[in-house]
């Protein structure tokens, strides 16, 4: 039995057809207008003080902003593993961000050829559950930068 995640983007999440709406989550600060999916801000980055967590506040440290990331989620590991036992097996779900679309995103994409993105971060720290499976939207799979 898997659980089966997508990390993608607010965007691209309404081009998935098949999914029943009420099993696409927002793992983002804030959501686009026109989208309200549940929050999961457990996995947004938020630092406990309920500040954002900014690669600009790194001056561009990917390992700290990857350290950040990493130490709030295991913060909320309790809160992580709560969500994953409510899925019924063999769900499949989908986690959305602004990425690659965001402003600060497509800077990075028109500079480097890829995007930092915190659901880089998630994905790592989800695969660690048994029988869950993350995988990657496209745009995440050719461009984003990842972070370990």
């Amino acid at each position: 039995m898997t659980k089966t995640v997508l990390l993608t983007s607010f965007q691209q999440s309404r081009q998935d057809q098949g999914q029943d709406p009420y099993l696409r989550f927002s793992i983002s600060r804030w959501q686009p207008a026109g989208f309200a999916y549940p929050e999961l801000s457990f996995l947004a980055p938020w630092d406990a003080a309920g500040r954002p967590i900014r690669l600009r506040d790194f001056a561009g440290s990917l390992s700290s902003y990857h350290d950040a990331l990493w130490q709030r989620l295991v913060e909320q590991r309790g809160k992580v593993e709560e969500f994953l036992d409510y899925l019924p097996e063999d769900s499949q779900v989908t986690l959305c961000c602004w990425c690659p679309y965001s402003r600060p995103a497509q800077r990075q994409i028109k500079q480097f050829g890829t995007f930092v993105c915190h659901s880089m971060v998630v994905k790592p720290f989800l695969e660690q559950y048994p029988g869950v499976s993350v995988q990657l939207d496209d745009d995440r799979r050719a461009r984003a930068v990842i972070l370990s």
